[in-house]
C-alpha cells in the first residue's frame, strides 16, 4: 500500500502512476503526475490528443 506524502491517504494507481484520490476534489495538494520524470505524462497527452482535420466556419448574425 502506497501512502500520499502530503495527506497520508491511500494512493490509487492510474496507468502505473500512483495519485492521491483527494487531489481530484481539491482536498490534497499532491499530484502524482507532476512527480513523474520519465515522459509518461507526455505520452498520455499525445495519446489523448484528438485528431480533427475538419475546418469549421461560423457566420455572424
Amino acid at each position: 500500500m502506497k501512502v500520499c506524502p502530503s495527506c497520508y491517504s491511500e494512493m490509487v494507481s492510474r496507468s502505473g502512476i500512483y495519485v492521491c484520490p483527494r487531489n481530484e476534489i481539491g482536498d490534497c495538494r499532491f499530484n502524482g503526475y507532476d512527480k513523474v520524470g520519465n515522459g509518461s505524462e507526455i505520452k498520455a497527452m499525445s495519446l489523448n490528443k484528438r485528431q480533427d482535420s475538419q475546418s469549421y466556419q461560423t457566420s455572424k448574425p
